[in-house]
């Protein structure tokens, strides 16, 4: 999952530069690799389900795993409030992303105080408070490892895929949405070409039914060979102009049912005394 989530930002970063009109060759090859570790990381998806179940109850007893995660300043800037890290720096209670019981390590970002990646040791507690207090003042974000129960793990990264899976069909969504717009501009680019170059001719497409096509043995306005050419064009004209039509017809219509609304007198609903008169008079 995490390597998924590094290509997904190397993607989206190239998305940018492709709007810009370089990378277009390397976009395509991140897009089928964003793809690819998808597709891995829903399958190893399914089997750690699998696998959980298999487990039960063992899994809640297994002892906590060392795990890296990235976290933000402002989450940052929370764990340095008095009262959120234990004495042994252990997460009181949530805080963003993470969850109470958490334990802090050294190593990653916290090199500095303990270069390897276990339990900080009692006396370098105000140091790594002090690193803590410095990386969210010079940075957004920054590594972190943490020892956590193996379900946590199990249901962070669950989380971050379902995340992306619904990115990635947002994504996917509006590229289609892109192709669908730039094929219709491009056949509407297609389409004024052909009736230029027909007019130039002396046909005109959208011409009335009356200097329509003859049939093909009779036409000598175009070649016999542009003679589908020329059809398709006349239907496509004329099926422009039925649309257009029926919109008008339409948009007549509301119109009018909106003005007879406006002009007719409102209904006015009896009031209690008046529909118990009425009921009255029914009874009798």
């Amino acid at each position: 999952v995490g390597a998924l989530l590094e290509t997904e930002a190397v993607f989206a970063d190239l998305a940018l530069a492709v709007g810009a009109g370089q990378c277009a060759s390397e976009l395509r090859e991140v897009r089928a690799e964003v793809r690819r570790r998808g597709s891995e990381a829903i399958k190893l998806q399914e089997a750690a389900l699998r696998r959980v179940e298999e487990l039960g109850r063992a899994l809640l007893e297994a002892p906590p795993v060392n795990f890296a995660i990235v976290v933000d300043t402002a989450t940052l800037v929370q764990l340095c409030h008095p009262g959120v890290l234990g004495i042994n720096l252990e997460l009181q209670h949530n805080v963003g992303s993470l969850r109470g019981g958490w334990r802090l390590l050294g190593g990653m970002s916290l090199a500095s105080v303990a270069p390897h990646v276990a339990p900080l040791p009692l006396e370098a507690r105000a140091h790594a408070l002090q690193v803590l207090q410095t990386i969210a003042q010079e940075v957004e974000s920054s590594w972190f490892a943490f020892s956590i129960p193996p379900l946590d793990a199990v249901s962070h990264h669950m989380f971050h895929l379902d995340a992306w899976r619904n990115r990635w069909a947002l994504v996917l969504r509006e590229e289609r949405e892109v192709e669908r717009w730039q094929a219709k501009e491009m056949l509407e680019v297609s389409t004024q070409s052909e009736k230029a170059r027909f007019l130039a001719k002396g046909f005109d497409p959208a011409a009335p039914r009356g200097a329509a096509l003859k049939p093909a043995h009779l036409e000598h306005r175009i070649h016999w060979s542009e003679y589908r050419d020329a059809e398709r064009l006349r239907r496509t004209a004329q099926r422009r102009t039925a649309r257009a039509d029926r919109a008008s017809t339409c948009r007549a219509a509301s119109t009018g049912a909106l003005s007879a609304g406006a002009e007719g007198r409102p209904r006015r609903w009896p009031g209690p005394a008046e529909g118990a008169a009425e009921a009255a008079v029914v009874d009798g």
